[in-house]
């Protein structure tokens, strides 16, 4: 079974110059409550503004923090936000991650989780992030 779910989001440029990064990404906070407590569940709706000129296309890099209950890495972000960069998770109660959470971001540099209740990690968690260099 698959659930649903949606971002409300707020864009912005983002200077980034640590993580051996000094430059700028187009960055996409999550605004509002999101329930993820069911594996597989789906973003499939997705709400806010984009700086004048810009879209999904040129996301770069996304932010999740502690609004509502995020227990498993949301699905088909990938297909909202094909071109990210990075991924910030900020006080998110995320039980596991697998390789398949991961495997559509192969070109993610950064994957920051700020977490304290993961259980599993899947064994070659990072095997399709080749250019990862910072988590």
């Amino acid at each position: 079974m698959t659930f649903v779910a949606a971002l409300n989001i707020e864009c912005a440029f983002l200077n980034s110059n640590h993580w051996a990064q000094d430059r700028d990404y187009y960055l996409c906070s999550v605004k509002n409550t999101l329930n993820i407590t069911e594996p597989d569940t789906n973003i499939d709706t997705l709400t806010g503004s984009h700086i004048n000129g810009r879209n999904n296309l040129n996301v770069e890099s996304i932010e999740f923090f502690s609004k509502g209950t995020i227990n498993y890495f949301p699905s088909g972000i990938e297909k909202l936000f094909p071109k990210l960069l990075k991924i910030f998770l900020s006080g998110v109660q995320l039980k596991e991650i697998h390789q398949n959470d991961l495997k559509p971001f192969t070109e993610l540099e950064i994957l920051i989780l700020e977490i304290g209740q993961i259980k599993y990690l899947e064994k070659d968690l990072f095997k399709f992030n080749t250019k990862l260099k910072a988590f």
